[in-house]
């Protein structure tokens, strides 16, 4: 009898002990939102949990952190919804200042080394009397100014070219009576056959640092045009490529300039000034014929390289009044 008090009162003592160990564990569980429990490394309710507090600070920060994100996320889509308006036609953005590029110009596409491309072929619907070319039409990268894109319009009085564009085609500005300036990038290197000839108030305008070469006619009869330097690089100029430019009044050529073509400058009538470099390799055809105002010539090597200077027996047709100078003295005509 004795016994079994003894079993039943041990008995008791082991259930008391483990509903004691049973809620010690449970003092180490925390429950989270949703029901979710998750095993602390410590007893202390304020360490950090597998990124997560459990004291209100931290659902606090986390909240801000949340917030945060929206705010940016609803800063960039009123970014991305920016729409660019010019209404006082000076192609500059009234919000944001911008360039608001010329629209409704015409395009020809091609594909170039599985690269998407486009040449500007044509003043399409564009109204701008201020043409602004993008560097890039429905995705597509403008590289050229095709032949005859802009001739004979009248309307436009300012180009600016993007530095996408490498090259000017043939009379692509040609017959633009009212042409007044033109911004062209140092990345174009070559400037087509009569591409701005006949551009009579054409005044504005600088030769870019890339330029290789100017072909035939290309600013003929450009008569506002009162100076001009040739870029080093350049290495060949066309026929009459400055021919009837009668407001000329000095040229510089540059060095290592070979090629020098016929009637370059033929007529340019008050053309005062010339510098021709030594590496030019022959004076040709009625190059300076009509430039009845001719003073100077300087050339910078030596007379004795001016004597033996191949020369066409045309390239000073009817000038008498101008003296040539060269490094160690003036020279014979």
């Amino acid at each position: 009898m004795m016994k079994k008090k003894i079993l039943s009162v041990a008995l008791t003592i082991a259930v008391i002990l483990s509903i004691s160990l049973l809620a010690a564990s449970c003092d180490n569980l925390i429950t989270v939102d949703n029901d979710t429990t998750v095993e602390t490394v410590t007893e202390k309710n304020s360490e950090v949990v597998s990124g997560i507090t459990t004291d209100n600070g931290a659902e606090t920060e986390m909240n801000s952190e949340e917030i945060t994100t929206e705010e940016k996320t609803e800063e960039a889509t009123t970014a991305e919804l920016h729409v660019c308006e010019d209404a006082d036609g000076d192609h500059k953005c009234d919000g944001c200042s911008e360039i608001v590029y010329s629209k409704g110009l015409e395009i020809t596409n091609y594909i170039s080394s599985g690269e998407p491309g486009c040449y500007l072929s044509g003043i399409g619907d564009c109204t701008d009397t201020e043409i602004y070319i993008p560097p890039y039409i429905d995705g597509r990268k403008v590289t050229a100014i095709y032949s005859d894109a802009f001739q004979y319009c009248d309307n436009i009085t300012k180009v600016v070219i993007p530095d996408s564009v490498q090259w000017i085609g043939q009379s692509a500005f040609s017959g633009c009576d009212n042409l007044v300036s033109v911004i062209i990038p140092d990345t174009v290197v070559s400037i087509g056959n009569s591409a701005f000839a006949d551009c009579r108030n054409l005044s504005d305008i600088k030769l870019p640092a890339g330029l290789a070469s100017i072909r035939d006619r290309a600013f003929s009869n450009c008569q506002s045009i009162t100076s001009m330097t040739i870029p080093e690089g350049v290495e060949s100029i066309g026929n009459m490529a400055f021919r009837g430019c009668k407001g000329m009044t000095r040229i510089d050529l540059p060095m290592g300039l070979k090629d020098l073509g016929r009637q370059v400058f033929q007529n340019c009538t008050n053309l005062e000034g010339i510098s021709i470099p030594y590496t030019v390799l022959k004076l040709d055809f009625h190059l300076l014929e009509g430039c009845t105002n001719l003073k100077s010539i300087y050339y910078n090597a030596s007379v004795q390289s001016w004597t033996y200077k191949a020369k066409d027996y045309t390239w000073n047709y009817k000038l008498s009044g101008y003296t040539v100078y060269c490094t160690d003295g003036e020279a014979d005509k």
